[in-house]
């Protein structure tokens, strides 16, 4: 067995490539999150006595994966520059959370909607202000994270998994009527609607954030 390490050089090639694409992002910061996350998940350099196909698809599985977290922590702070905070609390009815988990879950943290959804989503802070579409997947993302294990294993496994099938084979497979599938999925998402703030700022009831603040 060669001698396994952790991923630098190819972890600095990386941060240089994806510092000049997001100039707003340091280059040593974007270096540092891909080495952190070298670390969580224990990624090390393919093993040297892998036959030369393996081995270099063994480096380009690697390499997609640190330029992943890398490009994810980039477009993250590219949100921040534009005045996004993390912290904010969001506004979001049901059918606009569905509409980004499923491109969350397909896509990931894309900057404009998938061809065909021309409308901005809106993400509100007070209210008024309109946001991007970035910043809104951003804020799924945070909150697809607050999820408790059930409510996040039902929108994965319908809306990753299963995205391909329809609601009523979704809910064959389960054993489940069509109206009982959509029921699940909606409880889920209304679950992580509490997670962002509520459905609207004039009524958010007890929020995360909000019990958070009184404590």
């Amino acid at each position: 067995m060669g001698e396994q390490k952790l991923p630098i050089h190819m972890a600095k090639n990386i941060a240089y490539q994806l510092h000049r694409q997001y100039p707003m992002a340091a280059r040593d910061d974007i270096l540092q999150e891909i080495s952190l996350f070298c670390i969580e998940e224990k990624l090390t350099t393919p093993d040297e006595s892998l036959e030369d196909d393996e081995y270099n698809a063994a480096s380009q599985a690697l390499r997609r994966k640190l330029r992943k977290a890398g490009d994810r922590f980039c477009r993250t702070e590219k949100a921040a520059s534009s005045g996004y905070d993390v912290e904010d609390e969001a506004f979001y009815s049901i059918e606009r959370l569905k509409e980004l988990v499923e491109t969350y879950y397909s896509d990931g943290l894309t900057e404009h909607p998938p061809i065909g959804r021309t409308e901005s989503v809106r993400h509100t802070g007070d209210g008024s202000e309109a946001g991007t579409w970035l910043s809104s997947l951003i804020d799924v993302e945070r909150g697809l994270s607050m999820l408790s294990g059930e409510y996040s294993h039902r929108l994965s496994d319908r809306y990753k998994t299963n995205a391909h099938m329809s609601d009523s084979d979704y809910g064959f497979t389960l054993g489940l009527t069509e109206d009982q599938v959509r029921g699940r999925t909606r409880s889920a998402l209304r679950a992580l609607q509490r997670h962002l703030g509520g459905s609207n700022p004039r009524n958010r009831g007890p929020t995360p954030h909000a019990l958070a603040d009184q404590a």
